[in-house]
């Protein structure tokens, strides 16, 4: 019998990697919301957890074709061909204050389809879990419930009740779909996490590369820059050491042209020493020329000579009688001019030479 169950499990498995349409036993899509619902939902949709579901007709009859090929039977649920039930008239108001829920309320459909949601609705009912027997018998006596299920899985119905013959359903595991569905979104995610992580990584190394091509062409450019400056610093090398030897130069012919003032300097000092003894010796020479003659002139001094030169008392006994005097101008020489500037020079002039032959 395990054997059996195994190689059905294979074929199911192998069925749904062949055929797209395929979602699973309807057992393998739902689970309780709550573990303590597990044996009421089991108990409440015995009859069609082991349907195969699949979405449309032609998936059906791949599935059909497939099974048929690998001798081996089963129901299969087409969840287009499933009518749309909705749950009885005031239900939802007879539940109110009541320990106790529709079995489609404590459902969990791991595939968001609307089909698959339409058909577990279909499959549930009106049928409602409850706690307990005494609760169940409540709601059939007061509330006139026709289908419950207690959560130890007694079941129910109009004028009935019934137990225990559902063991056949009790190892299902409910949402085993579910969770073969994690593990697929879990693989993807890996996939596409291993996918992101390859993409990050090649845009890390190009990013890389780009940043070394960069910070080549950086350093190329700062050698570059270097070996400019090299020579520049070279030629201001060059310059400062042309205006060194320049300075040099300059400073050379500076204390050349100091010591030649300094030549220069102490050579007027000579010249000035020697005017002035010069003028000493004039003023001396003069003064002894002057006294001379004056001596000679027989004045005291030159101002009195000069004096003497344009003026002299003179006696005119035609216009005064006998004794009688008249003082006139009487030249004393025929270059002694009148009182002019010219006079004066001439009169200068004879002075000059007077003294020169002194």
């Amino acid at each position: 019998m395990k054997s059996n169950d195994a190689r059905t499990a294979k074929i199911l498995k192998e069925l749904k990697s062949r055929c797209r349409g395929y979602y699973g036993q309807l057992f393998e899509l739902i689970k309780p919301i709550n573990p303590k619902y597990d044996i009421a939902v089991k108990v409440a949709l015995s009859k069609c957890l082991k349907f195969l579901v699949v979405n449309t007709a032609e998936s059906a009859q791949m599935v059909n074709e497939f099974l048929a090929e690998k001798q081996i039977s089963k129901d299969v649920l087409i969840l287009e061909n499933v009518p749309d039930k909705s749950f009885s008239k005031g239900l939802q108001a007879r539940l109110e204050g009541a320990d106790a829920s529709p079995v489609y309320d404590v459902i969990d459909i791991s595939r968001r389809d609307p089909l698959l949601e339409r058909a577990i609705r279909y499959f549930s009912a009106d049928k409602v879990v409850t706690k307990n027997f005494q609760s169940a018998a409540q709601l059939q006596a007061q509330k006139g419930i026709k289908e419950i299920v207690t959560e130890d899985g007694t079941e129910f119905r109009q004028g009935m009740i019934s137990g225990g013959h559902h063991a056949n359903i009790f190892n299902l595991s409910l949402g085993t779909a579910q969770l073969d569905g994690t593990i697929s979104k879990v693989l993807d995610r890996v996939q596409k996490l291993e996918q992101e992580h390859m993409r990050l990584r090649q845009e890390f190394e190009d990013e890389i590369e780009a940043k070394e091509r960069q910070a080549l062409r950086q350093v190329s450019l700062t050698e570059l820059e270097l070996e400019a400056l090299k020579d520049k610093k070279g030629a201001i090398a060059r310059q400062i050491l042309q205006q060194t030897e320049a300075n040099q130069e300059l400073s050379s012919g500076l204390a050349e042209a100091r010591k030649a003032g300094e030549k220069l300097h102490a050579k007027m000092e000579e010249l000035r020493s020697q005017r002035d003894a010069l003028k000493e010796e004039l003023q001396a020479a003069e003064k002894a020329a002057f006294k001379n003659f004056c001596k000679k002139a027989k004045v005291k001094s030159v101002a009195d000579f000069e004096a003497s030169l344009f003026c002299r008392p003179k006696l005119d006994g035609r216009q005064g009688g006998e004794g009688a005097a008249d003082l006139t101008l009487e030249p004393l020489s025929e270059r002694v001019l009148p009182a002019t500037e010219a006079g004066l020079l001439a009169s200068k002039y004879d002075l000059e030479h007077a003294i020169s032959k002194s």
